[in-house]
């Protein structure tokens, strides 16, 4: 019989008080996982949408990443802004990788504030 109590990958813990606390998850945070999977698959999906988008050079366009999103009304307009850090109107590789390692690789401070941002 295996104790998994004692796993260091373990992605929640109950404290002393009973409390149950996040615990940091090594895969999220190994750099060898972010640059080996995490950002090659962000480029792959950058590259499918930018075919969709209305100019190829210029990047994802609004409706675009609507599409893709599947957010509703006013929240998908409000992270398309968010991450149009140029504002221009489309988003480039460099702001697509950013906005998304803020939604899936970011702390909880700013994840809170991505969303107060929208």
């Amino acid at each position: 019989m295996v104790d998994n109590s004692t796993k260091s990958d373990t992605l929640a813990q109950a404290n002393v008080t009973g409390k149950i606390e996040l615990q940091e998850d090594s895969i999220i945070l190994n750099e060898e996982f972010k640059k080996n999977v995490a950002i090659p698959y962000f480029k792959d999906i950058y590259r499918d949408l930018v075919t969709q988008s209305d100019n190829k050079t210029k990047g994802i366009n609004r409706v675009t990443l609507l599409c893709y999103s599947q957010l509703p009304g006013i929240i998908g307009e409000r992270l398309f802004d968010v991450m149009d850090l140029k504002g221009q109107g489309y988003i480039d590789l460099k702001e697509f990788v950013h906005g998304f390692f803020k939604v899936y690789f970011s702390n909880l401070d700013t994840k809170l504030k991505l969303c107060f941002d929208m």
